[in-house]
């Protein structure tokens, strides 16, 4: 592994999520209150990309490094799996990491490895991962190309990446608040496969699982309210 090295003016987790994250019963009432702010059909297309996802992940072997591992949503599902796999946690902030690796330490029989790292800047070598993985990471990821090229460069060949998140249409209040806060390659379906290509990826699978209109979330800056994002799993190899 490669000293981390981190951009500048990283985005941090709010010193109460921090601290809800080291506790179970805290990090289950603050999920519990983000999502009571979802409609029906969100919460519906969010369980079906969970339950996909499952299946995806219990095909995965070797190394399977976690990037924005935040509360560890993506990660809890990783260390279910029951296959012969490596989990690395990382997260640019060192302080959500340390509170989930706490938490699910103390509650999950497998042993996993935690990188405080950025995204963009990944500390590792070249061809040295099997496997990455992220839950909603391109959208909580600015200029996110930049992680793109870099896990075309830590993936060995034949490596996968295994991306969830939402896209929004072009032309919306979201696309356009996207492009503002440097999310747009993550969060519109275009500029995403575009930015695939252009880090090197060829062979490329997007499904959408589900769509669902986004209603009004005090605790999300994006999608906006009232308009669609559709849940997608992509499936992408090195």
């Amino acid at each position: 592994m490669l000293v981390p090295e981190f951009s500048e003016s990283e985005w941090k987790w709010a010193p109460e999520a921090v601290e809800n994250s080291s506790d179970e019963a805290r990090a289950r009432e603050l999920a519990a209150r983000y999502h009571s702010y979802m409609n029906e059909e969100t919460k519906a297309a969010g369980e079906k990309v969970r339950r996909s996802t499952d299946g995806y992940l219990k095909t995965l072997s070797g190394t399977v490094l976690d990037v924005a591992t935040g509360m560890g949503g993506m990660l809890g599902q990783l260390l279910q799996v029951s296959g012969d796999i490596v989990p690395i946690a990382s997260d640019v902030d060192p302080n959500i990491l340390r509170a989930t690796r706490a938490r699910l330490g103390s509650k999950v029989p497998r042993k996993f490895h935690a990188v405080a790292a950025d995204a963009k800047r990944l500390p590792f070598r070249e061809a040295s991962l099997d496997n990455i993985v992220t839950a909603s990471g391109l959208g909580n990821i600015p200029d996110s190309p930049k992680f793109l090229l870099q896990a075309h460069r830590c993936l060995r060949p034949g490596g996968r990446l295994l991306l969830t998140g939402g896209f929004v249409d072009e032309g919306t209040k979201s696309a356009r608040l996207a492009e503002e806060y440097g999310y747009q390659q993550g969060m519109v379906e275009g500029l995403f496969r575009k930015a695939l290509v252009e880090a090197g990826f060829t062979k490329i699978d997007v499904k959408i699982i589900a769509s669902a209109v986004w209603a009004e979330n005090p605790m999300d800056l994006m999608p906006a309210a009232g308009d669609v994002q559709h849940f997608y799993l992509a499936e992408i190899w090195r």
